[in-house]
C-alpha cells in the first residue's frame, strides 16, 4: 500500500477511434486478479458505443468488448463487478437498461434490456452480487410523462428477472446510483429525489 492515501502509483490511459468523448464509469477487480472496466466510446460521429475492458493487475490492456446503438441514442456502461466466474455490466442502450454477462475473457455470453412505459431515458447504474450469486440492480425507470423513478431489481445469475420495484418522491426525476449489501442480508441504496423541484440525497434500506 502507498504510504499516504494520494500516492498515485501507476496510470494507463483509452483512446477511441475518433479522439471524441471516451469515459470510463465503473471498475472491479476480479479474485482471480484481472481488473475490468466500463464505460462508452466514440466509433463514428454522433455514435457512442458501451466498452468493456480487461487489464492484468499492473494495468496492462489485454482485451475489449464493444455494444453499438443506433446513432444518437443514450449509451453507455456504467455499473461493473466480477462475480459467479463471469463479468457483468450495467448501464443503458436506447433508453432502456441494460445488464450484460460476459465470461472473464469479455465474450459476450446474454443480456436484458428493461424499459419503462415512455421510451424515455431508462438507465441501471450500479450491480453488486450476494453470496449466493444472486444479482442486484439499481437505476432509474420513467413509468409516466415527465417522472423518473428510482429502481431496484433482482436477478439470477443468468440474467432472470426475479423482482422488480420502483418509486417516486412525489418529484419528477428520482434514480438510484449506488447499492450496498448489509451483513445481515438488507440492502441500502443511495440517489437522488427531487419532491417538491429540489434535489435531495436520498438513502433507503431494502
Amino acid at each position: 500500500y502507498p504510504a499516504q492515501a494520494q500516492s498515485l502509483l501507476s496510470t494507463t490511459t483509452f483512446n477511441g477511434h475518433l479522439d471524441r468523448a471516451d469515459y470510463a464509469l465503473g471498475i472491479t477487480v476480479s479474485t482471480a486478479g484481472p481488473i475490468y472496466t466500463t464505460g462508452s466510446t466514440d466509433n463514428t460521429s454522433n455514435q457512442n458505443q458501451i466498452w468493456t475492458a480487461k487489464f492484468s493487475s499492473d494495468l496492462v490492456f489485454q482485451s475489449s468488448h464493444v455494444i453499438t446503438s443506433n446513432p444518437g441514442a443514450s449509451t453507455s456502461g456504467r455499473g461493473i463487478v466480477a462475480a459467479n466466474g463471469k463479468v457483468y455490466v450495467v448501464g443503458m442502450i436506447a433508453a432502456d437498461a441494460l445488464i450484460v454477462r460476459y465470461s472473464p475473457e469479455l465474450v459476450f455470453e446474454s443480456s436484458y434490456t428493461l424499459a419503462g412505459n415512455l421510451g424515455a431515458d431508462d438507465f441501471a447504474n450500479e450491480i453488486i452480487v450476494d453470496p449466493q450469486g444472486t444479482l442486484f440492480v439499481v437505476g432509474r425507470m420513467v413509468e409516466s410523462v415527465g417522472v423518473g423513478n428510482g429502481w431496484i431489481a433482482k436477478f439470477d445469475p443468468n440474467l432472470v428477472l426475479l423482482a422488480s420495484s420502483t418509486f417516486n418522491s412525489g418529484g419528477s426525476d428520482d434514480s438510484l446510483w449506488g447499492i450496498a449489501r448489509k451483513s445481515d442480508g438488507d440492502l441500502l441504496t443511495a440517489g437522488v429525489i427531487e419532491p417538491g423541484g429540489e434535489k435531495k440525497i436520498w438513502i433507503g434500506r431494502y
